[in-house]
């Protein structure tokens, strides 16, 4: 049977969870009909102590591996939740947008550079949207 090695196609099924102080929240899930998928070593977005914990795994073995904050999304970082003018968010008639932006919502926007983020809506008020682009697990000790 073939292990798990760089350069493989892999599909997963694992749950994560947030690991609290006395117990954990489920946050994600892939299961066998919606897994999981990418090129083993290859993926940016694959955390490294995650890939490592994985190598060498072959078809059916099973895992239970936890990271810390800084294993796994890093530390909130306050720079990242940012006040952005309200106007931002104006439709092609320049009237907000409350159909996209509400609080509690993901949204996509892009940065300078280019580059597409999301970000979750903390809260609106007349002048500004609050926005935290952190990862929604940084600062978490996570499970998978």
């Amino acid at each position: 049977m073939e292990t798990i090695k760089p350069g493989k196609y892999i599909e997963l099924a694992y749950e994560v969870f947030e690991v609290e102080k006395s117990e954990n929240a489920l946050m994600m899930k892939f299961t066998e009909e919606h897994p999981d998928r990418f090129i083993f070593g290859v993926e940016k977005d694959v955390l490294p102590d995650f890939e490592k914990g994985l190598q060498g795994l072959k078809a059916g073995d099973e895992f239970d591996m936890t990271f810390t904050p800084e294993q796994a999304f890093g530390s909130h970082m306050e720079e990242y939740v940012m006040d952005l003018d309200k106007s931002i968010f104006n439709n092609e008639e320049g009237v907000f947008d409350s159909k996209m932006v509400y609080v509690g919502n993901v949204i996509p926007m892009m940065t300078e550079d280019g580059y597409r983020v999301h970000g979750i809506v903390l809260d609106i008020n007349d002048e500004k949207v609050i926005v935290d682009f952190n990862h929604p697990l940084a600062g978490k000790t996570v499970r998978y």
